[in-house]
């Protein structure tokens, strides 16, 4: 379920490997359950876009198949300028007219730092700015939720988890320990999403 990508704010690649999880919390903060609502493993090359959980991502632009972290991995490496649709089907959730708890996860590796990587765009029509970018220098975030202290090196592979309950918290996580409890955002703001997203589509 691995990913390159090439496309953000200066063109160069992104490797991922991505899932998307609805959690839903009790009324004692306690994690009731956790949901997977869409998995890609990229791992038949004859059709990339195809959804183990979910959805097929839908394609604007171009990509093609190179190998993953694992023998037997899959991966894709798109365009420069192309981006996926992910049609999360997720109901509307947190108190809002949008999705304000998600959660994002996604295996990665950059090729070389001194590029910006952009993980996700809420805003269907990309006139935005991206949601979550790793910047020059490798730390993971965006200035409205802040940055990660520890910084990703280039050709390695790291499982970046994203937390969203928007008023209560935007955590991210590098390879399963928390690295920053982000900035929180209001409901239905700019880290909440519609009823699709799309990747690297800054």
């Amino acid at each position: 379920m691995d990913f390159i990508g090439d496309l953000n704010k200066k063109g160069s690649k992104i490797i991922m490997r991505i899932f998307i999880l609805s959690f839903f919390l009790t009324v004692t903060s306690l994690l009731a359950q956790i949901t997977p609502v869409g998995h890609w493993t990229f791992n038949d090359a004859a059709n990339l876009t195809k959804a183990d959980i979910g959805a097929d991502l839908v394609l604007t632009g171009s990509h093609s198949t190179v190998s993953g972290p694992e023998d037997g991995n899959g991966a894709v490496r798109i365009g420069s300028g192309s981006h996926y649709l992910v049609a999360h089907g997720i109901s509307p959730n947190g108190g809002g007219a949008k999705v304000n708890e998600f959660s994002l996860v996604l295996d990665i590796k950059i090729p070389e730092l001194g590029h910006w990587y952009c993980f996700y765009q809420t805003e269907l029509a990309n006139h935005a700015d991206g949601e979550c970018f790793i910047n020059l220098s490798g730390h993971i975030g965006v200035g409205d939720t802040w940055y990660t202290p520890s910084a990703l090196i280039a050709n390695e592979w790291y499982r970046i988890g994203i937390s969203v309950k928007n008023g209560e918290l935007y955590n991210y996580y590098i390879d399963g320990y928390k690295d920053l409890k982000g900035k929180v955002n209001s409901i239905d703001s700019r880290f909440s999403l519609e009823n699709a997203f799309l990747l690297f589509a800054d």
